[in-house]
């Protein structure tokens, strides 16, 4: 399913940050991404962090 949301770029500190909705945030299952800029254009990419098998 296609999730779209129009969200704003908020003053966090001296930093900026984008707002995730709590739905998406749940959905990724991770707080862990990669930033890219490309022809304009921001892609956040998930890092999926896996816990390591215990034998």
């Amino acid at each position: 399913m296609l999730k779209v949301r129009q969200t704003q770029i908020i003053k966090i500190g001296n930093s900026n940050g984008i707002r995730i909705p709590k739905d998406f945030l749940s959905a990724l299952g991770t707080k862990e991404v990669v930033l890219e800029l490309t022809n304009n254009t921001m892609i956040i990419t998930l890092i999926k962090v896996t816990m390591p098998q215990r034998s």
